[in-house]
């Protein structure tokens, strides 16, 4: 059984006081970034990696002006597959670039680390990526093909936890329970460290918060959404299955297959379709 009920107080996690974050997984927290990023809840966290899934000029514009102070190891990721910066004035162009080429450089240290620094043998790897490629990323700001991006993510957290296996991760969003693509970065983590299908995923998610957003497949961008995370499971399934990459431990829990889900959880199976409109 998966260590948690909904109503458990021993779960070995929860959500944060005041629903400040819900931990949706061990070390994985989610909650919005007007809550998050201050000093008060990172000091309380060993979180080294932030994930905006919101606009990124406004989350970076959020983040150089909150009292927050960022740590020089902190790798900062922006999941945004619309951003363009021709969308952007010349005075947030400018603002934007400085930022980025700041955390770039942190997220190109980490890589440089792990595969230039790093001469264990058997550690010059990690699994392969979609169209069976090695770990680039070339901005903090992982815009473009939504699967793609979701595989950057997740094995950049997996790096991270290779060199230090206590790393949390921080979802943020303007949304105080996430969108849709913190339920689809949520959903891939899960994929990707526990083996989960997506039903399992979002009924996870939902367990650990109900007021998470469910993917609605009436609506073409959550279709979309559901259809790239089918595709990122089952490539990365391939891919693990038909290599021997080093990033395949899961931390604090043992991975489970839908049909060791036990009756309560079978009982409470999300509803991807739903009859409330987002605004």
């Amino acid at each position: 059984m998966f260590p948690y009920t909904p109503d458990s107080p021993d779960s070995i996690y929860h959500q944060e006081d005041n629903a400040t974050a819900c931990e949706i997984a061990p070390s994985v927290w989610v909650g919005s970034y007007s809550n998050c990023l201050g000093d008060q809840f990172l000091r309380t966290k060993n979180v080294k990696i932030i994930i905006n899934c919101s606009p990124s000029y406004a989350f970076f514009h959020e983040l150089e002006y909150s009292d927050v102070s960022i740590p020089s190891d902190l790798v900062v990721l922006s999941l945004d597959p619309s951003f363009n910066m021709d969308s952007h004035s010349s005075v947030e162009q400018t603002f934007l670039m400085k930022t980025v080429a700041k955390f770039n450089r942190v997220l190109q240290n980490y890589i440089t680390h792990f595969y230039v620094n790093n001469q264990t043998p058997g550690y010059d790897v990690i699994h392969k990526s979609i169209n069976n490629t090695m770990l680039q990323v070339a901005s903090p700001i992982l815009a473009g093909n939504l699967q793609a991006s979701l595989f950057q993510a997740n094995r950049i957290i997996k790096l991270l936890r290779n060199i230090n296996s206590s790393v949390e991760v921080l979802i943020v969003s303007r949304e105080p329970f996430g969108n849709r693509l913190t339920t689809a970065l949520g959903v891939s983590y899960l994929m990707d460290s526990y083996g989960f299908d997506l039903p399992t995923s979002l009924r996870h998610i939902q367990l650990r918060d109900p007021k998470f957003s469910p993917l609605n497949i009436n609506y073409y961008e959550d279709l979309l959404i559901a259809e790239n995370l089918k595709k990122f499971h089952t490539e990365n399934l391939a891919i693990k299955q038909n290599s021997g990459g080093v990033l395949t431990s899961n931390f604090k829990l043992k991975r489970r297959q839908p049909e060791d889900l036990g009756d309560e959880e079978d009982a409470m199976e999300i509803e991807m379709i739903s009859n409330k409109k987002r605004r």
